[in-house]
């Protein structure tokens, strides 16, 4: 399972975002998965910053695992705090043009 994330976050907020995304990355791990690449969009000072992740699991049960673990719960309140918009989208690969 191949994920595309795009993550609005709060310039003001961004230590409590990364504090998440470190400890995010960790918990994902325990079920199989990988945040696989992070870029970061150029976006202007007055607009949030943002993100696009790519993560990957070995399968739908590994990423729900994840999403309902106790310890990633924990650290939501990090999340809340720091993040105003996710789009997730799955995805496959596809073709390589070069």
């Amino acid at each position: 399972m191949l994920l595309h994330v795009v993550l609005s976050v709060r310039r003001d907020a961004l230590d409590a975002f990364r504090e998440f995304e470190h400890e995010a990355a960790r918990i994902m791990k325990k079920h199989g998965g990988s945040l696989e690449r992070v870029l970061v969009q150029h976006t202007p000072e007055h607009e949030p910053h943002r993100e696009v992740h790519i993560v990957s699991f070995p399968s739908e049960d590994a990423y729900r695992a994840y999403r309902a673990s106790p310890e990633l719960a924990a650290f939501q309140p990090l999340r809340e705090q720091s993040v105003v918009k996710t789009d997730l989208i799955r995805v496959t690969e596809g073709p390589l043009y070069g």
